[in-house]
């Protein structure tokens, strides 16, 4: 464990700090909390990916749920939007979770945006009102083709 956590000191490299987010065991991600917050703000797009999805997919860390909100609505990186979108559900509670449809259901929607993010939306926003049936794992060519455009407009 301290292995892991020397390296993932925010200033390692981008590389080193990819290698020890790869390398913590599932059952033990909860001893890496505090190591993966500064991470979620870091400059390399694959290092806050990584740790986006550690924080807020799998340990649903709800005490900085307006940092994953904040990642989805402004990262640079789709791909990071796209972490943060399965983010925002994961961490969602009984005190956000009507904020948390609303950004959901209008990322889905902004087609401004890219798809890769909206679908990722879209799916949350299916599993945050339990409809996780709705979702799609073997996706179409268009989110067009397999979004309920008058649903997610009743979640804005």
């Amino acid at each position: 464990m301290a292995d892991i956590q020397q390296d993932l000191l925010p200033w390692s490299p981008p590389e080193a700090l990819l290698a020890a987010l790869a390398r913590i065991p599932k059952g033990t991600l909860g001893d890496y909390r505090e190591a993966l917050v500064p991470l979620v703000k870091h400059d390399d797009d694959d290092v806050r990916e990584q740790a986006v999805r550690h924080l807020f997919v799998h340990l649903c860390d709800d005490e900085r749920h307006e940092d994953v909100v904040r990642l989805l609505r402004a990262d640079r990186s789709r791909n990071v939007r796209r972490a943060a979108a399965y983010g925002v559900m994961a961490s969602s509670t009984v005190t956000t979770r009507a904020k948390d449809t609303t950004l959901l259901a209008s990322v889905a929607l902004d087609e401004s945006e890219e798809e890769l993010v909206r679908s990722a939306a879209y799916d949350s926003l299916l599993f945050l009102c339990g409809r996780a049936d709705g979702v799609q794992h073997a996706k179409p060519l268009s989110l067009n083709e397999y979004m309920d455009y008058n649903w997610v407009r009743t979640k804005l």
